[in-house]
C-alpha cells in the first residue's frame, strides 16, 4: 500500500505530537534537584521547543517566521537577490577600520 506524501506528513505530524506529550507529562512527573544543573533535562526541554514551534508551524503554516531547519533554529527562508536559506548578513567598513 503506497501513501500520499500529505498521508506521510500526517502521519509524521501526529507521531510528533504523540511525543511532545509524553515528553510534557516525563518532564513534570520526574523530580530532579534542579533541572537547570542537568544537562539531559535541558536537552530535553529545548528539543520539546523546537517541537512545539514546528507543530505551531504545521497548525498556523501562514503566520510567517517558520522553522526552517531543525539543526540551526535561527535560520530563516527569505528572498534577497534570489531565494535562501539560511540568514541574510550584511557587512560595513567604516573609513577608521584596519
Amino acid at each position: 500500500m503506497f501513501y500520499t506524501a500529505q498521508e506521510r506528513l500526517e502521519a509524521r505530524v501526529t507521531h510528533l505530537r504523540e511525543i511532545a506529550a509524553w515528553s510534557e507529562a516525563l518532564l513534570e512527573r520526574l523530580p530532579t534537584a534542579n533541572p537547570a544543573e542537568v544537562p539531559a533535562w535541558q536537552r530535553l526541554k529545548e528539543t520539546l521547543a523546537l517541537a512545539h514551534k514546528l507543530l505551531k508551524d504545521q497548525d498556523h503554516p501562514e503566520a510567517g517566521d517558520a522553522l526552517v531547519s531543525l539543526q540551526d533554529s535561527d535560520a530563516r527562508f527569505g528572498r534577497h537577490h534570489g531565494s535562501y536559506c539560511g540568514y541574510l548578513l550584511d557587512v560595513a567598513m567604516d573609513a577608521e577600520a584596519n
